[in-house]
């Protein structure tokens, strides 16, 4: 078993009548383990972890990033996201 960190992209995911008017961070650092020849597969740039926010009122909001409230899509069977940086961003939707 082995782990990996990696610099991805962060998307936030808005209701289409909403948009972020303040500038939150576009990269996380995460962290994933898993197995090893899996790890090995895995291309930093296809990467991306996603953040819900469609159900989110308009105002500020600080979302807690972890790894059970982010989705990261593509990750191998085997391999889990372990670790998010930061832990929180503000948003603020209008």
């Amino acid at each position: 078993v082995g782990s990996d960190r990696y610099k991805v992209p962060l998307v936030l995911r808005l209701a289409d009548n909403a948009r972020s008017t303040n500038e939150p961070i576009d990269q996380v650092e995460i962290r994933i383990t898993g197995d090893k020849r899996r790890l090995e597969q895995i291309r930093e740039s296809d990467l991306r972890v996603f953040v819900d926010l469609t159900g989110f009122s308009v105002g500020s909001h600080t979302v807690t990033l972890a790894p059970d409230t982010v989705a990261l899509a593509d990750l191998p069977n085997g391999v889990r996201l372990e670790d998010i940086n930061p832990k929180r961003i503000v948003v603020r939707l209008e």
